[in-house]
């Protein structure tokens, strides 16, 4: 046998090249069908949830995770005011309290089931209570939301946002797209 029967066939060369771009191929629609089918992107308008959130953010939504499981505390969700229009805006905002929970706020401060909020170190204190001035108790399917702005957002403590219905709730924002420089998971 001579060194020449060592050499490749150009054939299985191309052959692997073309396997190749045919898993990127796949890989890249199976992509595109998960987040069709369980994912959601959306595009955030207004400063509400600064510094965690700036207008003009480009996100990704989890619509099956609420499916099989309740939203929780902290979470930052996508919401519809108002269910029963469609085009609407959607609503970006943090969970602060979910069901049977009571919520109230004092001295610029946030207490949840007679507990102070972690999220409130560091931040200005809350210049405007509103519903939340004086203890309230949610149902069993409501959740209490405010923007990580909270003196520039309009929120659960106000009526044209009040109590969020799980029903309400589109997904749950875990992925800022764009700008490409600030790529990441929220929290």
């Amino acid at each position: 046998m001579g060194y020449f029967n060592a050499i490749p066939d150009e054939n299985i060369w191309l052959d692997h090249v073309f396997k190749f771009i045919i898993d990127i191929i796949l890989v890249v629609l199976f992509a595109l069908l998960l987040i069709h089918f369980f994912g959601y992107d959306i595009k955030a308008t207004g400063n509400s949830m600064e510094d965690t959130i700036k207008d003009g953010n480009v996100l990704l939504l989890d619509r099956f995770d609420y499916q099989v499981s309740n939203p929780k505390q902290y979470d930052v969700i996508a919401f519809d005011e108002d269910p029963n229009t469609e085009g609407v805006q959607l609503n970006i905002k943090r969970i602060i309290a979910g069901p049977d929970d009571s919520i109230i706020i004092k001295n610029g401060e946030i207490y949840v089931n007679d507990k102070k909020l972690k999220i409130t170190e560091g931040k200005n204190a809350i210049v405007n209570a509103g519903f939340a001035k004086d203890e309230l108790t949610l149902g069993p399917d409501e959740y209490f939301v405010i923007g990580d702005n909270w003196n520039n957002s309009e929120d659960s403590r106000f009526p044209n946002v009040g109590n969020v219905n799980k029903s309400q709730i589109i997904g749950k924002v875990y992925l800022r797209v764009a700008p490409f420089a600030k790529i990441g998971l929220i929290s």
